[in-house]
C-alpha cells in the first residue's frame, strides 16, 4: 500500500510539473522518485521508532545514522568502502545484505597506481556496481562514505577528472534501475565495509558467499 501510494503520489506531482512547468518527467523517473522518497520516509521513521523505544526524550537531534540500517522488505543493501595501503595499493572492501541484516555476500578488490583519495573511493563504487551486475541485481541501496562522489552522482554532475567515469557510470545505473539508489553514510556506519577493505590486504580479489570474512 505505501508503495501505490508512494508512486500517486509522484504522478500527481509529475501532473504539476507538466501543468505549470511544463516539464515532463519520464515514467522511470517518476518511479525512481516514488522510491527513493519513500526509502527515505521509511527509514526515518525507523530511526525515530527505535530512540523513541531505547532513548529518554532529547533535545538534540542527528541527521547522520551512526549505526547501519536495513533495506526496505524486498531490496538488498551494499556498503562500500576503500582502504589505502602502506605500499600504494588501494584495497576495496563490500557487504551485501538483506533487510533482515544477513549477508548475501562480500567481496574485497584490489587496484595500484592511484594517489586520488576520491579515486580510490570511486573504484570501491566501480567494484560493487560490478559486483551487482555480476549477480543481476536490480532492486539496491549503495552506501558509502564519501560524500563527494554521491553527490556527484545523484547531482548528475559532469565531473571532469579521472573518477568522472566513475559517476557517469553510477547515473547510468541508477537510470537502469530505478529501484535502485545510492546514499552517502557515516563513516561508523559503514564500519563493516572499512574492516572487509582492510582485511582485503590479506585476501585480495576474493568474495564469500552468505557470510562475512
Amino acid at each position: 500500500m505505501e508503495k501505490i501510494l508512494a508512486i500517486i503520489y509522484e504522478i500527481w506531482n509529475a501532473r504539476n510539473l507538466l501543468v505549470f512547468q511544463e516539464k515532463n518527467l519520464p515514467p522511470q523517473e517518476i518511479s525512481s522518485n516514488a522510491f527513493k522518497k519513500l526509502h527515505e520516509y521509511q527509514s526515518h521513521g525507523e530511526v525515530k521508532t527505535q530512540k523513541s523505544q531505547t532513548s529518554p526524550p532529547s533535545t538534540n537531534s542527528c541527521s547522520n545514522n551512526i549505526s547501519w540500517s536495513p533495506p526496505l522488505r524486498g531490496t538488498l543493501k551494499i556498503n562500500v568502502d576503500a582502504h589505502l595501503s602502506s605500499d600504494g595499493h588501494w584495497f576495496a572492501g563490500m557487504v551485501l545484505r538483506r533487510s533482515d541484516g544477513s549477508a548475501v555476500g562480500a567481496a574485497t578488490r584490489v587496484h595500484k597506481g592511484m594517489t586520488d583519495v576520491v579515486m580510490g573511493e570511486a573504484m570501491g563504487l566501480n567494484d560493487a556496481i560490478d559486483w551487482i551486475e555480476k549477480m543481476e541485481k536490480h532492486q539496491v541501496v549503495f552506501e558509502m562514505d564519501s560524500q563527494i562522489i554521491v553527490n556527484a552522482v545523484r547531482n548528475r554532475e559532469e565531473i571532469r577528472k579521472n573518477w568522472g567515469s566513475v559517476v557517469r557510470r553510477c547515473i547510468r545505473f541508477l537510470k537502469d534501475n530505478p529501484n535502485s539508489d545510492l546514499v552517502w553514510v557515516n563513516r561508523k556506519a559503514n564500519r563493516v565495509a572499512h574492516e572487509i577493505a582492510k582485511w582485503a590486504e590479506h585476501e585480495p580479489n576474493s568474495d564469500w558467499n552468505e557470510c562475512v570474512p
